[in-house]
């Protein structure tokens, strides 16, 4: 099954246009630069990262906690499939995220 990202018109047609690119990069394989878009971003992000991933250093994390303007950073201990092997200490904290005001 094919799926196609839709590009609206209207105020937010600048991001769907840069989301389209970057979902294009990221389909191709391609190494990612999203420093240019992640300060756009207004809705509150949290962003989770395991202390031992080996696919992605702790540091994107970190960046990303600093260039999106609502965002807050959890780090849990464990590797890349923390949302998998360490589910128990992780639902609390998006639960506590998504009931935030």
């Amino acid at each position: 099954m094919s799926h196609r990202l839709r590009i609206g018109r209207g105020p937010l047609q600048p991001f769907h246009g840069r989301m389209h690119a970057l979902v294009g990069q990221i389909s191709q394989g391609r190494e990612i630069h999203h420093h240019g878009i992640l300060p756009c971003l207004r809705q509150p992000t949290l962003v989770v990262a395991g202390d031992d991933d080996p696919l992605i250093p702790l540091i994107n994390a970190k960046l990303m906690r600093l260039l999106i303007p609502k965002a807050q950073l959890h780090v849990y201990h464990g590797g890349h499939l923390g949302l998998l092997t360490e589910a128990a200490e992780l639902a609390p904290v998006v639960d506590g995220f998504l009931g935030a005001p």
